[in-house]
């Protein structure tokens, strides 16, 4: 591809952006944060049910697969950082950057004391 191509899909990122884009807060697990710009989208949510044999009760975990994406030159993200979007805190999966945009896979679970492993 040639610096035109480039630059043309460099502008259609920016104009997806605008158009769909959120903001992002980022912390890094050093404690740096900065704020980045991309497209968010559900990918899957699944309910998965725990039980242990001494317990009677059952433990559900929410789960929450998405994705965020950037402009490769926007992402400083690195796998085990958090993005928080519309107040809801994602771990960052192991991911690629791509050469025109890179895909940020993220997960979430809606049970507080979660500690991702």
């Amino acid at each position: 591809m040639n610096l035109r191509h480039h630059a043309d899909l460099d502008a259609l990122k920016s104009d997806i952006d605008e158009l769909f884009g959120i903001q992002a807060t980022w912390l890094s697990k050093a404690g740096q944060t900065g704020t980045l710009t991309g497209t968010f989208s559900f990918i899957e949510k699944e309910i998965h049910t725990h039980s242990k044999a001494k317990q009677a009760s059952q433990i559900y975990l929410d789960t929450v697969i998405a994705t965020f994406c950037v402009r490769p030159t926007q992402c400083v993200c690195e796998e085990g950082d958090t993005l928080q979007i519309d107040g809801v805190d994602y771990l960052v999966l192991p991911f690629h950057k791509g050469e025109f945009e890179t895909v940020l896979l993220l997960k979430v679970t809606q049970q507080k004391d979660h500690n991702w492993r």
